[in-house]
């Protein structure tokens, strides 16, 4: 079993890197990636946890960006332990200005009447740059919302009117850092927000600059989304990849390495992204 997408508490998720190779070891994942947003802080934790077990642990980050004013994300698989600095130092601005902007949002939210505190947040979450899954938690605690999703999707979401972005990472040179850092550069779930005709548009740009795969296989997409990617993918030559994206406790519908049950992801896949590596 594959599982090239998964989140400790280095960002947003509710296991440190070494419960997950807990939880990934019980569930049999045999291919198991750390993607944490905008860090690489918690992979040697990771890889020490996952030092003597059959599993092949897969150092990981996902970057978010942007292109075209379309909000995407980029993992860096197979990230090289040399290259931790590099890449860290890459993201560390633009995670710097995102993290300001989350702060601004819980202004914004106190402002209108929420019992909201960024630095009780912050608090909470020692290892990593706050994010709005982060605040979310905190609203459902407070009884604000029922779910971090209906956060996500209310007092969250940027139409609310308490939420700007800051500005991102532009993708193109994301994914030219990526290939600088010896890593595998794949476009993690394509179909979540843009549709197959913008996808098309956007590799059309990604392919020549040096995108090597995307997620093929994604814990909420629908049959005729996987089959879409599936035939983008071999269009441009690109790998397949595909993952969980495993949150924990923010997401407790989709379980390591299934997702909400129906996803299974074919060793070869892992094995074929990680010869692409190997010939670069």
């Amino acid at each position: 079993m594959v599982d090239l997408h998964t989140h400790s508490t280095a960002s947003d998720g509710s296991l440190t890197p070494s419960e997950l190779v807990q939880a990934a070891s019980k569930a049999g994942i045999t291919y198991l990636a750390l993607t944490d947003h905008n860090t690489v802080n918690g992979l040697p934790e990771f890889l020490a946890a996952a030092k003597g077990t059959s599993m092949k642990a897969i150092p990981g980050v996902e970057i978010t960006c942007e292109l075209e004013k379309a909000e995407l994300h980029i993992l860096a698989l197979n990230l090289p332990e040399q290259s931790y600095g590099k890449m860290q130092s890459f993201v560390d601005d633009a995670a710097n200005r995102s993290e300001m902007s989350k702060r601004i949002l819980v202004q914004n939210l106190q402002r209108a009447g929420y019992d909201l505190d960024f630095n009780e947040i912050k608090a909470n979450y020692p290892a990593g740059k706050i994010n709005r899954s982060h605040i979310a938690r905190e609203l459902v605690k407070k009884g604000y919302v029922a779910t971090v999703s209906e956060a996500m999707g209310t007092l969250l979401s940027e139409t609310a009117g308490y939420y700007q972005p800051a500005k991102r990472l532009n993708a193109v040179d994301v994914i030219h850092e990526i290939v600088a850092c010896e890593a595998i550069p794949v476009w993690a779930h394509p179909f979540l927000a843009l549709d197959r005709e913008k996808i098309d548009d956007f590799l059309k740009k990604f392919v020549p600059e040096g995108l090597v795969g995307m997620e093929v296989y994604y814990s909420t997409y629908t049959d005729e989304q996987t089959d879409s990617a599936r035939e983008l993918a071999q269009r441009y030559g690109l790998k397949a990849s595909g993952g969980s994206d495993f949150h924990g406790a923010p997401k407790p519908d989709i379980q390591i390495g299934i997702g909400r049950g129906n996803l299974n992801i074919p060793e070869a896949v892992a094995q074929e992204l990680l010869r692409a590596d190997r010939k670069k």
